[in-house]
């Protein structure tokens, strides 16, 4: 590190001769510009942007005129004013004849003027305020005032008739608004014939009723859709369930044989001949023995002729299959159900086209009306808009004759007694700072360009070799 400082250093002293040429021609014009600068005052006139007039061609708002104003609009307003070329002339040609000296410089003085109004008047608005500042730069200090409050005065005078309300303009704005209120009537009557022709009275509410009945017919529509293909399928189903069963059943009759009918006339006979013996003998006597042997073959043979009746019938008939007849008119009954839909579902699509052309007819209807809506909502605003530019051009009227301007001054220009700073100190510094760099520059550039050896530094720069000594030159 303190080897590189060195070498800087080094180099600096070795090539002092072109910093010395740097700084003499750097610092020269730079001195002489900062001592030569003349002796300048800055006066200024503070003006105050009010809303103290009526503004029927900037806005229409109703608003408080004696008041400051905030509004970017009139502030900018006023400093365009200022700034325009028409003013700088006004103003040009006041001073000109308030008797300030021009300059020699073969143009006319309110030309010269103009142009030094041009380049060196100074128009600054103070944010967040309604305040603007009007400032000119001359000498000497009183010089710089006057003409300041030259141009402010010619400026209050200026905008005075710049925005004066002339006689004609209550009757201009009251053309405006008759010819603002036929075009209303107009309006009104295209809008009021359209609705008659086109029964609209209520456009959002019949468009709603109208979205609910097309929504209501195609719900209709879907349901009975959903109830026809439920009633063929519950007829298909029905008429299936008909395959498995007969349409007739055969009826067979039991138990009704004569032969098995004598079989028990016997047995009972016998059960009652066999009470009457046990009522006058006992079991151990032969007759009564031989009854129950008689009665139990019979009631054998009793119990053989009932199994066979029971197997064999005696007679056999056929008759209709309820189950069979009442599935089949249900599955009917379901097929005139589906037909009643069929023949209902062409009506309901008939609502449904019906109800959709309307909704569209409804549609574009609606798209002409909102268009003569709104042809009649700008006429009418047009027509507010007139009444009351009117009444602010009425309003101007008497604020004309009171004096009243929008534009009022705050604090006239004095002397200043300080000139403006002319920086000669800093224009020194800055002078010094750029001649040592372009000194600084210059000299390593001769020394990159056109090396020299002064010294054993330069030698071992040069070499890359370390130089225990130089021997001087002998001539």
């Amino acid at each position: 590190m303190n080897g590189i400082l060195y070498d800087i250093l080094h180099i600096l002293f070795k090539r002092k001769a072109v910093i010395g040429v740097a700084l003499l021609v750097v610092i020269a014009p730079v001195a002489l510009m900062a001592f030569l600068r003349p002796l300048v005052f800055r006066a200024y006139v503070r003006l105050s942007v009010t809303q103290a007039r009526a503004y029927p061609q900037i806005s229409s708002r109703d608003e408080p005129r004696n008041l400051p104003l905030v509004d970017l609009t009139l502030i900018n307003a006023a400093v365009n004013n200022i700034k325009s070329d028409d003013f700088i002339q006004s103003s040009a040609e006041s001073i000109v004849k308030a008797g300030f000296p021009a300059g020699e410089s073969g143009q006319s003085a309110k030309d010269w003027w103009a142009q030094k109004l041009t380049t060196g008047l100074e128009v600054t608005p103070i944010p967040s305020t309604p305040l603007i500042d009007v400032a000119y730069r001359a000498y000497p200090a009183q010089l710089a005032a006057d003409l300041v409050n030259t141009i402010a005065k010619r400026y209050l005078h200026y905008q005075a008739q710049a925005m004066a309300d002339n006689s004609t303009l209550y009757t201009f704005y009251d053309a405006q608004r008759a010819l603002a209120e036929r075009e209303l009537r107009r309006a009104d009557e295209n809008l009021s014939h359209f609705q008659e022709k086109a029964n609209i009275f209520s456009l959002d509410e019949q468009k709603l009723q109208l979205a609910r009945a097309h929504t209501q017919a195609l719900t209709d529509l879907d349901l009975n859709s959903n109830k026809v293909r439920d009633a063929e399928a519950e007829a298909v189903a029905l008429m299936a369930r008909l395959k498995d069963l007969p349409p007739q059943l055969t009826l067979y009759t039991f138990g009704e044989d004569p032969k098995l009918a004598a079989v028990n006339t016997k047995v009972v006979s016998l059960e009652l001949d066999l009470n009457g013996l046990r009522q006058l003998y006992t079991d151990e006597d032969q007759r009564v023995k031989n009854s129950v042997e008689q009665l139990d073959l019979a009631r054998g043979l009793l119990e053989a002729e009932s199994e066979a009746a029971r197997k064999t019938p005696n007679s056999e008939r056929l008759e209709t299959n309820l189950v069979y007849q009442q599935i089949m008119e249900a599955g009917l009954r379901e097929q005139a159900t589906a037909e009643g839909l069929r023949a209902a579902r062409e009506e309901l699509q008939h609502n449904v086209e019906l109800a959709t052309d309307r909704l569209q007819e409804l549609n574009r209807l609606g798209y002409k009306y909102d268009r003569l809506k709104s042809v009649r909502d700008a006429k009418k605003a047009r027509y507010d808009l007139s009444l009351s530019q009117l009444e602010q051009a009425r309003t101007a009227g008497a604020l004309d004759v009171a004096g009243l301007t929008n534009v009022q001054a705050v604090n006239w220009a004095t002397a200043p007694d300080l000139p403006v700073p002319r920086g000669r100190v800093l224009m020194l510094l800055l002078g010094i700072v750029g001649a040592f760099v372009v000194g600084g520059a210059s000299a390593f550039g001769m020394e990159t360009v056109y090396p020299t050896i002064h010294a054993r530094r330069d030698g071992e720069m040069r070499l890359d070799l370390p130089v225990l000594g130089v021997i001087p030159q002998l001539d």
